[in-house]
């Protein structure tokens, strides 16, 4: 074979090692890429999905923002869910023209979407506070949003 190879001159010798090398180099890179990661059946079985009967017990955290009505404001919230779109606030507010404020809102109403995306009223004197929320965590966490014109207050709360 190495009579073979000195008769084609150094330059095709050259040509046709490079592409042997270039072959074998391809082939090793194929063998020794890694396998395609797939989906796990059982992360994707973790999470099946939000209802009213996510939210059970009690939650607790903050909002802070600003209204119209008060000017900046800061709370701290302990929200008790029953698991059937109902609950209860205990709300403690200070605000730039008053406070703090110690209230109860009852009943607060909540409707929770299958992609855990949903809706939170709370009640305070005849008023309705409306909330845009987000649950995650499995349950263990409540991003809120108010919703009602005039308000810019958003909160986090913790599974206790």
């Amino acid at each position: 074979m190495t009579h073979a190879l000195r008769q084609i001159g150094p330059r095709r010798f050259l040509m046709v090692a490079a592409s042997v090398l270039a072959v074998v180099a391809l082939a090793i890179a194929f063998l020794a890429r890694p396998a395609p990661v797939r989906a796990s059946t059982g992360a994707a079985a973790q999470h099946r999905g939000c209802s009213a009967r996510t939210l059970q017990g009690s939650y607790g955290g903050d909002l802070t923002g600003t209204s119209t009505d008060v000017g900046p404001s800061a709370g701290q919230v302990l929200e008790t869910f029953r698991g059937d779109g109902t609950g209860t606030a205990d709300v403690v507010l200070m605000t730039q023209t008053a406070g703090p404020l110690t209230f109860t809102a009852e009943p607060v109403t909540y409707t929770l979407n299958a992609d855990c995306t949903g809706t939170l009223a709370a009640v305070r004197g005849g008023e309705v506070h409306h909330f845009a929320i987000v649950v995650t965590d499995s349950g263990r966490k409540i991003y809120q949003l108010r919703t009602d014109p005039g308000n810019a207050l958003a909160g986090t709360l913790d599974r206790v």
